[in-house]
């Protein structure tokens, strides 16, 4: 059976969303490096972990999207249980997009080799949100990983402020780097922006540059 879940957003707010919060770490990673890694860019697909066990891909292509979650705590595994029970009744073009661009990020090591592992999936296709398990199941198995991608982008915000504790200054910066990319995809940082960051973080803007890199904006040599 699969759900209608998440009716109040659409792939291109979580596609938002995802960049927002990319830059968000990307500018704090300076502070925190240790947290730097916990969000990332491989091509097209966004990924995301904390330390509590759980791992996230949203792989985007053109209008569609998948996103998958392992939670440590409990999983399927194996290719066929996971469309069987995750995917069932998907379309092709998600399920092609779920085999070559989801299951490899989440492979763990059985008797048989490597095999995918996934704790719940959702997909958006055709300006819907469905899964084969109810949201409040999606919410559940991911423990509420994915709020901030459902947000509306005043919660958004205060989310990310609380994770990361920006200043104010930082949290302008942010939000100016964010809107100019939602108009533009690649384009460098202001010889401006980049001497706040060195002022406020020194060596560790390298931090930043790797993070930025990711999503098409550099920094000035």
């Amino acid at each position: 059976m699969i759900n209608t879940i998440f009716n109040f957003t659409n792939k291109n707010d979580i596609l938002d969303k995802c960049i927002y919060a990319s830059i968000m770490n990307a500018v704090m990673s300076g502070a925190y490096p240790s947290l730097s890694e916990e969000i990332a860019w491989d091509g097209n697909n966004y990924l995301f972990q904390n330390m509590e066990g759980i791992r996230g891909v949203i792989a985007f292509s053109n209008d569609i999207f998948v996103c998958g979650v392992r939670n440590e705590k409990k999983y399927e595994e194996g290719r066929e249980n996971i469309f069987f029970k995750l995917l069932n009744s998907a379309s092709e073009k998600i399920l092609k997009l779920a085999e070559e661009e989801l299951l490899p990020y989440f492979l763990v090591e059985s008797k048989n080799g490597n095999i995918p592992a996934l704790s719940m999936i959702f997909w958006g296709e055709n300006d819907m949100i469905l899964s084969c398990v109810n949201e409040a199941e999606v919410m559940e198995r991911s423990e509420f990983s994915l709020l901030p991608y459902v947000y509306n982008f005043n919660d958004l915000e205060k989310y990310w402020i609380d994770c990361y504790e920006p200043n104010k200054e930082q949290l302008v910066l942010v939000n100016q780097i964010f809107q100019k990319r939602l108009v533009c995809n690649n384009f460098r940082l202001s010889n401006n922006q980049k001497e706040k960051l060195i002022n406020w973080f020194g060596d560790n803007v390298e931090y930043c540059e790797e993070r930025f890199n990711e999503i098409g904006i550099g920094i000035p040599d």
